[in-house]
């Protein structure tokens, strides 16, 4: 009888083994996966996988790159580093273990950071939204105090300065031409005239506090669409400087522009732009846990409605 090298002893018994046995002076054990086995055994298989249960060879058992016999494609598929693959090797029994979970699920976190902490409160106004609402406040209150100085002193005023000649002999004629109004003096032309240029300044004083009160509660409160129509707004405040009567009016409506131009320019400094992202993040991670997702910009952590793509009972590898 000859060995896996062809050596025979006479009593038929290979004369490997025989050295071996009388070397150690015990039995040899019963051979365990190949602890033990033959050359002849182990030379079918130079890669040292195992098979498996069904006598198959493990698809997801120890790489094989950079061992006898192993693929080269495979070494280069699983990357420059030599890291292994998402799949770890088969244990005790043909069980496999989870997969390595991806990376992405838990992104590095910013140092000082407490994840879901800004966005889980509702960011407050800072100062500079505050005295832009207060300037736009005050803003329709100086407006509201023009339009019934205008209705006060209008009375008094020269009719021939508020109004241009041609102005002036336009309506004269029309109201000579008028049946209804042929009995009215000039003066008492005038006087008419006069009552009703005070009532539409009280009229359009009213209108401006109403737009000023809801602009500054709108563009100070909510988001970009609210700055915008305020920024639209107090702009255009720049043509009340021609409403001017006297040197008093003129001097209202100069406050009113100066507060308004103030108050534009406190709703874009670095402070506000900052609320007005905090805001929009908050709202959009309020929407997004309505809906059962988790809270975004949370420093990585999921929500209710975000699971790993294998974890726990729906693991297709786990035993």
């Amino acid at each position: 009888m000859s060995n896996p090298y062809g050596e025979t002893s006479p009593d038929g018994e290979p004369e490997q083994g025989r050295q071996q046995d009388q070397g150690q002076g015990q039995e040899r054990p019963q051979p365990r996966y190949g602890a033990y086995a033959a050359r002849s055994e182990s030379s079918g298989n130079p890669a040292g996988e195992q098979p498996s249960a069904g006598g198959q060879p493990n698809p997801y058992g120890q790489p094989t790159w950079g061992q006898p016999g192993g693929d080269p494609a495979s070494a280069d598929s699983a990357g420059a580093a030599g890291q292994p693959g998402p799949y770890a090797a088969a244990g005790a029994g043909g069980q496999y273990s989870t997969p390595a979970q991806p990376g992405w699920q838990q992104p590095p976190q910013q140092p000082g950071d407490r994840p879901g902490s800004w966005v889980t409160q509702k960011p407050k106004r800072p100062l500079t939204l505050v005295l832009s609402m207060v300037l736009m406040l005050g803003a329709g209150a100086l407006s509201l105090v023009w339009g019934i100085y205008v209705m006060v002193t209008v009375q008094a005023q020269d009719a021939s300065e508020l109004l241009t000649d041609q102005i002036r002999d336009t309506m004269i004629t029309s109201f000579e031409n008028d049946p209804q109004l042929q009995e009215l003096s000039p003066e008492e032309v005038m006087e008419m005239t006069l009552t009703g240029i005070g009532v539409l300044a009280l009229i359009w004083a009213i209108v401006l506090l109403a737009v000023y009160v809801a602009l500054a509660f709108v563009g100070t409160m909510t988001g970009n669409v609210g700055r915008v129509l305020a920024t639209i707004w107090l702009t255009g405040s720049l043509l009340f400087l021609l409403l001017s009567l006297d040197g008093i009016s003129f001097a209202i409506i100069a406050a009113t522009v100066l507060a308004s131009i103030a108050a534009l320019v406190l709703l874009w400094l670095p402070a506000s732009n900052t609320f007005v992202h905090q805001r929009r993040a908050f709202k959009d991670a309020r929407r997004n846990r309505q809906y059962g997702g988790g809270f975004p910009y949370s420093g990585g952590q999921s929500g209710p409605g975000q699971q790993p793509p294998y974890s726990g009972s729906n693991n297709p590898y786990a035993g």
